[in-house]
């Protein structure tokens, strides 16, 4: 609920006065209204609005805000006293006087916004021309002021033009005197010379004689002898020795070309001499056994096969792991991959070297394993024959789990029927069904005849 203000009013004929009080509020958001006959003052959480008795002269009056007070100056339209501020009279005349005095109020402040739009648009065309005014005269002034100055020098390099060719004409008629003064000069002399030359030939009493001179002996130039060389003796030549250079082996691996990379390598290999450092689920293949299970119930073969490649690094006789890994590889379709590791599977079986846990089996495994065969169900074709083959291929493990008397031989036998199935069923994806029905021969399913298997999987005679 808005809170009406504390305020006080004087009054003359001419002019009225409200001082609203605002207290303890910030005036930064305050809203003042004032038309003809309605006054409205809105700062939260304060609200003051009054009917006015009489109108008033809006565009004369004015509100003032200072010091959390608000002074209105209002024009009185009839020059009366009111004896009271607020109107008297049915309160919908009053909305309804008020209504329309917002109203006018509205247009009037719409028509003045849009009359100073077009006065703005005025001024700035007014004030554009102005410019283009004072730059065309700008200019003009400097046109003026170019053809002055090209008209001063073009004179002056006119009347430097006329100087020049005036003192080259000078000069040529000085050098001309000159030089004919200079050449009577030169024909003078030479036949001063030319006459002394004449006499002192004459006055000399030496003459050629061509005779004598070719008898005269010609001297002879000796030039100094080159040192002689001696004779050095040389050593003889170095005899060649071939000489064993060992080097240090190193124990790391060449493509480390990083401080940081070696640091990493040597802190793996003190954390793998430290077993106790290593958590159980990395250090025991049983653990990455079940966890590969996990990732196969979830179909996220890739990380099975890491899982039972990391278990078989640790015991390489884990048989269901083998297994597994070879059923993984079939649903990657890499076919190659599980023909190999149903073969070696095949081998521990014959050998009797596998590792499986027959007696040490809890109730959770057994519990896991029987999701991960509800998972692996998906492994054979759907809607054929080889469904019943894989159900009972992927139930071997659940009944030997369950058994109580635990028949070894017959879990084996088992267990070599579905890897031989598995294997047949690559060999079938690579096209080579000779090597298929020797598969399908071998597992000898009871339920299924080997024909109706064949005759499934598209092999021919």
């Amino acid at each position: 609920m808005p809170i009406t203000p504390s305020y006080s009013w004087q009054e003359s004929p001419t002019w009225v006065t409200i001082h609203v009080a605002l207290r303890s509020v910030s005036l930064s958001n305050i809203d003042i209204i004032t038309t003809d006959c309605y006054i409205k003052v809105n700062c939260s959480p304060y609200l003051f609005q009054v009917d006015l008795f009489e109108d008033i002269e809006s565009n004369k009056s004015s509100a003032v805000v200072d010091n959390g007070v608000v002074r209105f100056f209002l024009v009185k339209k009839q020059h009366s006293l009111w004896g009271r501020l607020h109107a008297v009279g049915e309160k919908k005349g009053i909305i309804s006087k008020r209504e329309r005095s917002l109203e006018e109020s509205r247009e009037r402040s719409n028509k003045l916004k849009a009359d100073a739009k077009v006065k703005t648009a005025q001024l700035e065309r007014l004030s554009v021309q102005s410019q283009m005014k004072l730059d065309e005269e700008k200019r003009k002034l400097v046109e003026e002021r170019k053809s002055k100055e090209l008209k001063l020098e073009r004179d002056r390099i006119q009347s430097w033009q006329t100087n020049l060719e005036d003192r080259a004409d000078i000069n040529c008629t000085r050098d001309s005197i000159s030089k004919g003064i200079e050449d009577a000069n030169n024909a003078s002399s030479i036949n001063n010379s030319l006459t002394a030359d004449f006499a002192h030939f004459e006055a000399s009493d030496d003459c050629f004689d061509l005779n004598h001179s070719q008898d005269k002996p010609q001297e002879i130039k000796q030039y100094p002898k080159a040192p002689e060389v001696t004779n050095t003796i040389l050593p003889a030549p170095r005899q060649s020795v071939s000489i064993c250079v060992k080097f240090t082996p190193k124990s790391l691996s060449l493509n480390l070309p990083a401080r940081e990379s070696r640091d990493k390598l040597r802190l793996k290999e003190k954390k793998a001499t430290n077993v106790d450092t290593i958590d159980v689920s990395e250090r025991e293949p049983l653990f990455l056994q079940d966890k590969g299970d996990e990732f196969y119930m979830r179909n996220d073969f890739s990380s099975a096969v890491n899982a039972y490649t990391e278990a078989l690094q640790k015991d390489p006789t884990l048989l269901l792991s083998l297994a597994n890994r070879a059923a993984c590889f079939l649903k990657l379709n890499q076919f190659q991959k599980c023909i190999d590791d149903c073969s070696k599977s095949l081998i521990l079986i014959e050998e009797e070297n596998i590792n499986i846990p027959w007696e040490s089996e809890t109730t959770s495994e057994a519990s896991n394993i029987d999701r991960v065969c509800e998972g692996a169900r998906s492994e054979a074709c759907p809607n054929s024959g080889l469904e019943s083959v894989a159900e009972e291929s992927l139930n071997i493990l659940q009944d030997f789990i369950h058994s109580k008397e635990g028949d070894k031989k017959r879990w084996v036998g088992s267990a070599r029927k579905k890897i031989l199935v598995r294997r047949c069923m690559a060999w079938c994806k690579l096209k080579q069904f000779d090597k298929a029905k020797e598969d399908f021969s071998e597992a000898s399913v009871s339920n299924i005849p080997v024909e109706d298997l064949m005759k499934t999987l598209g092999i021919t005679e």
